[in-house]
């Protein structure tokens, strides 16, 4: 017998209990018990050696189907393997291939790679609908990019931007809001609508773009994360005399979409917050190319 194989769940000692248990003691001890419950175990020594737990066959390994990294015009960034792979956005067929038809919308997507490398927070302003959403979906998508999502609103409050109470179990608990949640695991943060942003809530925003910096409900604080933080430290950090601190992790940026003011109703930014991102307007599509698409469409 190779003790050797046995894992530390189920031990010699273990085995040998479970042997008397069942009064088997001419029943040897299976070669590989690595894996094994209290259960199989049982079964197998009371059918006398015969009932052995099967087991599938090791899958071969598997290979990676999605490239290493995407390259638009010069700018190549690696595609990430997610942690969390149901927060990367998932684009349908007909609207990837719209979006990656258009040669204004690769410009843009270029121009977005670029301030994703430089960990730059990014503004695009363009026309009432869908598109620019779309766009910064699909660049997600296949960037392998985990994303939060807030649709800014005239009622949106601080509690949807840092946490909410909750109540769970009978007891009252503080959920993070996308916001923190993007920050502390290094994620895409979109920001639909920042024209609509009211006062109240516009220095919030502005101390997470220009500082990393909030200071929350439960007592944390989040914070810019030094190095030793990034390097893979654990997210939370207890310091002598201050309250528990939340790091916002490397990979955190935040990508806005708005109107372009005063040609749209809305609040224009403040120059505080306005300062703070890279700002990209996107004009409409242009008639050949909307033309070109169509037809591109009919004939498939």
């Amino acid at each position: 017998m190779d003790t050797d194989r046995i894992s530390p769940r189920m031990d010699t000692a273990k085995l040998a209990e479970i042997q008397a248990d069942c009064f088997a003691e001419d029943v040897p001890f299976p070669e590989d018990a690595a894996g094994w419950s209290d259960a199989e175990v049982r079964a197998y020594f009371e059918s006398g050696g015969e009932d052995v737990p099967s087991r599938p066959a090791p899958l071969p390994p598997s290979r990676r189907t999605t490239p290493e990294s995407i390259a638009i015009g010069g700018v190549e960034l690696g595609v990430m393997i997610p942690s969390a792979p149901e927060l990367v956005p998932w684009v349908p067929a007909e609207l990837a291939d719209a979006v990656a038809g258009s040669q204004d919308a690769l410009a843009t997507a270029r121009w977005m790679m670029v301030q994703i490398s430089l960990g730059q927070d990014m503004l695009l302003l363009g026309e009432p609908g869908g598109r620019l959403r779309s766009l910064a979906l699909w660049l997600c998508s296949i960037l392998g990019l985990e994303a939060e999502y807030v649709g800014v609103t005239r009622d949106t409050c601080e509690a949807d931007l840092k946490q909410r109470r909750e109540l769970r179990g009978g007891s009252v608990l503080y959920s993070d809001a996308p916001p923190l949640r993007a920050a502390t695991n290094g994620r895409v943060l979109i920001l639909e609508g920042v024209e609509k942003a009211e006062r109240n809530v516009l220095p919030l925003l502005n101390n997470l773009l220009e500082n990393r910096e909030m200071s929350l409900d439960d007592g944390s604080f989040l914070a810019a994360a030094p190095d030793r933080a990034a390097e893979g430290t654990p997210a939370d950090q207890p310091s002598p005399g201050m309250s528990r601190v939340r790091y916002a992790r490397r990979g955190f940026v935040v990508l806005g979409i708005g109107l372009p003011q005063p040609t749209y109703a809305g609040n224009p930014l403040d120059p505080p917050l306005r300062s703070r991102f890279a700002t990209r307007r996107v004009r409409p599509v242009g008639g050949a190319e909307a033309v070109h698409s169509l037809l591109a469409q009919v004939r498939q």
